[in-house]
């Protein structure tokens, strides 16, 4: 059937598919101790070990790993992306230029 038929194609699979003892997520909040607050505000956090949507995560991360490289805009790292910037711009990057990189401060607003 369908499910052989993928094995057969991608082995992978049968490494996501072989059964378990699932656990349920666990849900905890960790201190953010570089805040300048007291009490310091708590960052939620669901863990997924052993959990079914782990071993989903790492069949899905697989599938997409193999598509990221068709992304023309996608890169690895730093010198990928300094390369790409040194082809794109041929030579028109000098020491007179300023690289920088910026921090999302409040990218989730509505997590309490």
């Amino acid at each position: 059937g369908l499910i052989i038929s993928l094995t057969q194609k991608y082995p992978w699979i049968g490494e996501h598919c072989n059964p378990y003892l699932p656990r349920i997520p666990e849900f905890y909040c960790t201190w953010k101790t570089h805040k300048d607050i007291s009490p310091p505000p708590l960052r939620p956090v669901t863990s997924q070990v052993d959990s079914p949507a782990e071993r989903l995560g790492h069949f899905v991360t697989n599938i997409l790993n193999q598509a990221l490289d068709l992304v023309p805009v996608n890169t690895k790292n730093t010198p990928q992306f300094r390369q790409k910037l040194e082809d794109h711009w041929m030579g028109r990057i000098n020491t007179n230029h300023i690289m920088f990189t910026a921090d999302v401060k409040s990218l989730y607003t509505n997590v309490p």
